[in-house]
This record gives structure tokens, sequence and C-alpha cells, in this order.
């Protein structure tokens, strides 16, 4: 009698332990989400891959191994899963799921700590030339300029106005400044003409006048705007020529007047090397012009309004 109870008694704490287990297989895991694509599973040796998952991949947590969750992951191969390791790091707790296990330390020497997932090479592109940076640039321009003696011109030529053309180059500094050297070029022939009491009298006589600008300016540029628009100033020398028919070379004027002006414009790139730009200027020359005509009319500034178009060519 004493040996079937004991018998019994074993039977139900069998049962016992079977149910414990049961019920402890079938509560829910801790549940983990890859963070990236490429995230590596790891053997438990911790030094080849068991399989690699995609980000958004639901991983099984059954343990914690130093700073790597003990997983199952899914497999069309295995619906059991597949066992493996994956680094805390790459990973996040799915929310309602049971916490992951916190990290033990027995195990962090078992295996050393394998690389993480290859990660894609970027390669950083090769800086390209800023706008803002030193450069050197030649330039080509033509402009129309109106004289402030514009009575005495329109005297001589029939007309107040004239047609500019040259060219110069620049250095352009990173801070926005430039320096720029140019000169241009204006030549017309007209009648010489005589000036008594407010009488305008053509003598009959060709007068050839050519000025040549040779100037310097100093300006800022807006280098970092899509169309980049700048100020200047500087000065130089007007040289001054004038030729009259049936005179003796002494007669002929060539001499040279200081000059002063300031600029504004705007400019835009047309091609990879090559920038188009509008510009106005005015330039002071005082004292120029002295003779009848310039007496009659009070005209002594040789200096005037120009517009011009630039082509710039470099960065």
């Amino acid at each position: 009698m004493n040996l079937m109870r004991r018998f019994t008694l074993g039977l139900c704490l069998l049962a016992i332990a079977a149910s414990a287990s049961a019920a402890q297989d079938q509560a829910p895991r801790p549940r983990v989400r890859v963070l990236s694509d490429n995230t590596i599973v790891w053997r438990p040796t911790l030094l080849t891959p068991a399989v690699i998952v995609s980000a958004g991949t639901v991983l099984e947590v059954v343990g914690r191994r130093g700073n790597f969750y003990d997983v199952l992951a899914p497999s069309p191969d295995d619906p059991g899963g597949i066992r493996g390791f994956v680094a805390v790091a790459q990973v996040e707790h799915v929310a309602g799921s049971p916490s992951p296990p916190g990290a033990t330390t027995e195990l962090d020497t078992l295996a050393p700590s394998p690389p993480g997932p290859a990660q894609p090479v970027t390669r950083t592109p090769a800086p390209t030339r800023s706008p803002s940076q030193t450069s050197v640039r030649g330039f080509a321009l033509v402009g129309y300029g109106w004289p402030l003696a514009h009575q005495s011109f329109n005297a001589v030529f029939d007309q107040s106005g004239a047609i500019w053309a040259g060219g110069g180059a620049e250095v352009q500094l990173g801070s926005g400044l430039f320096f720029q050297g140019s000169s241009q070029h204006m030549s017309q022939t007209g009648e010489r003409v005589f000036v008594f009491d407010g009488l305008v009298t053509k003598a009959g006589i060709a007068d050839s006048i050519s000025i040549t600008p040779i100037e310097g300016t100093v300006g800022y540029r807006f280098v970092r705007s899509r169309h980049r628009p700048y100020v200047g100033a500087g000065a130089g020398q007007f040289l001054y020529r004038e030729t009259f028919a049936f005179a003796d070379p002494s007669e002929q004027i060539r001499t040279n007047f200081t000059s002063y002006h300031a600029l504004a414009g705007l400019e835009w790139r047309t091609a990879r090397w090559m920038w188009t730009a509008v510009e106005v200027r005015f330039t002071h020359v005082p004292n120029a012009l002295n003779g009848n005509l310039a007496t009659a009319f009070d005209e002594h500034n040789l200096g005037g309004v120009e517009t011009r178009v630039k082509v710039l060519f470099g960065k």
C-alpha cells in the first residue's frame, strides 16, 4: 500500500513539472526588431554568420550573452527558426512583448565581439571649386557712352554718344573682393568748329579724336549668389589724342588726364568657363577740355556715363 502511494505521488509530481514546463514554453518571449538592412545574426561561436536579415525583421529573444541577444531568426527552411546571436545595438524592443533580458557579464569573454555588418562605402565626392575661391579671369567688353561734354561732342561729331571697346583681366579673391585692370578705346572723326556769340560755325576741317582710358578698379562681388551683383571704384589715365587736317605736327594734341570712376553691374554664368555681365559706370575727368568750344559751352569734364556688356572667361 505504501508502495502504491509513493508511485501515485511520483506521477503527480511529474505531471506538475511537465505542466509547468509546458506553460513556460508557451509563455510569450521577448521580441526585438532589426534596425538596418544586412544585419548579421551570428552563430554561437560569434565568428561566422548564421543568417543575414533585413531592417524590420522581428527576432525572438531566448537569452543574452554580454552585448548580444540569443535569438531565433525566422527561416523558410526551419519552422523553429535559426538560432544565433545579434548585437543589442542593432535591434530595438518590440512594444507589447516582454522586455529582453538585461546584460550579463559572465559570458562576455567567451568570444571576441564580432565585426559589425558590412557598411556600404560612402565615397566623398571630390571637392568642387567654389566660386568664392581665388580666380583669375580675362574679359572683353563693348559699350556705349554719353559724355558730360555732350554739347561739344554733338557740335563736332553731330552726335553726343560714342562706342567703346576694350578688355582686361581681374583677380577675384575668396572674400568677394576683386582687383581689375582694363583698357578701352574710342575714336571718332568730325569737323572742327568755332563758337562766336553762341553761334556754332563749322570750319570744314576734319577733326579726329581718340581716347584710350587705362584704369584700375577695386570692387566687391557677391560671389555666393547665382546672379552675382558687384560694385567697384578706381582711377586711371585718359590718353587723349586730337588731330586736324592740314595741321602741323606741333598743332596735334597729345596729352593725358587723370580719371576717376565708379561702377555697378550684374554677371551670370553662360557656360562652364564663361560669364556675361551688364555694367554701368560713371567717369570723372575734371579740367580736361579747354579752348573755344569748351569755354563757350562751359564743358571741361571729359568723363561721362557708359553702359557695357562684358564677356568674362575663367572660373
